[in-house]
């Protein structure tokens, strides 16, 4: 048992705690993140629930948050991934620039990998598919802040009500026609070293001028009016993203 479940216990139990009863606890004391790491991972692993939880801890989760911080310091806007819960929450950093894991995981499953539908419609599912699909070692650091990038962007525009509101509909699916409009129909794969040209003309885009975002904004709305009444089982669908992806590149 982990420590909140003996705690629950012993308080359940308590009148029949005497001073014969002995408990063994461990202690480990340490300032080195990794060895934390692998103590969670070593040591908590009754609740399946929580295996997200676990992703934290990959060797590839962690040089992305390396890339955050490096990537940082030359960004006028920056953004920070929140690998563990909390880890920003009381530096007074405006939340609308925090990413944790899952939001990083929508956010590059949608743009990248095409999984728009995942993204809204099962955020858990998707975070299933985290360790082997999106944060795959062989998947370059750039496309997690290039998704990032955008999708902080789209939130400016929304918020400052400057692109068409039906646009926030179609969230997900708005960062993978992003994609296309901008890189073409056929992107580098998101393992290739060519993916960091596709990343950087696409931050290069959306870190213009917002009449350089809302041009791009007002021209996907057009595309997916093309696509006639949209209802939320037709969201909703794979066939759907193929839909909007042939409409983007066409």
């Amino acid at each position: 048992m982990n420590g909140c479940q003996t705690s629950n216990v012993l308080f359940e139990n308590k009148s029949a705690i005497t001073e014969k009863v002995t408990i063994m606890a461990k202690i480990i004391e340490t300032d080195d993140q990794d060895i934390v790491d692998d103590i969670v991972k070593s040591t908590n692993r009754q609740n399946k629930i929580e295996e997200h939880q676990f992703l934290a801890t990959l060797d590839s989760v962690k040089a992305v948050e390396r890339y955050f911080i490096a990537r940082g310091g030359d960004e006028e806007h920056r953004l920070y991934f929140e690998r563990r819960p909390n880890q920003y929450g009381r530096d007074d950093i405006p939340t609308i620039r925090i990413f944790d894991l899952k939001e990083l995981a929508r956010c590059t499953g949608a743009m990248f990998l095409d999984k728009p539908d995942v993204a809204s419609r099962y955020p858990n599912q998707l975070v299933e598919e985290l360790q082997g699909v999106v944060f795959d070692p062989k998947n370059k650091e750039e496309i997690f802040y290039a998704a990032a990038y955008c999708s902080y962007r789209l939130k400016l525009l929304h918020g400052n009500n400057k692109i068409d509101k039906s646009l926030n509909r179609f969230k997900w699916y708005s960062l993978m026609a992003f994609r296309y409009i901008i890189c073409g129909s056929t992107p580098a794969n998101v393992t290739s070293s060519k993916v960091e040209k596709d990343c950087e003309a696409i931050i290069d885009v959306v870190s213009k001028n917002d009449e350089t975002c809302i041009g791009i904004c007002n021209d996907i709305a057009k595309r997916f009016s093309k696509l006639g009444e949209i209802g939320r089982d037709r969201l909703r669908t794979t066939r759907f993203v193929s839909e909007v992806r042939e409409v983007m590149i066409g």
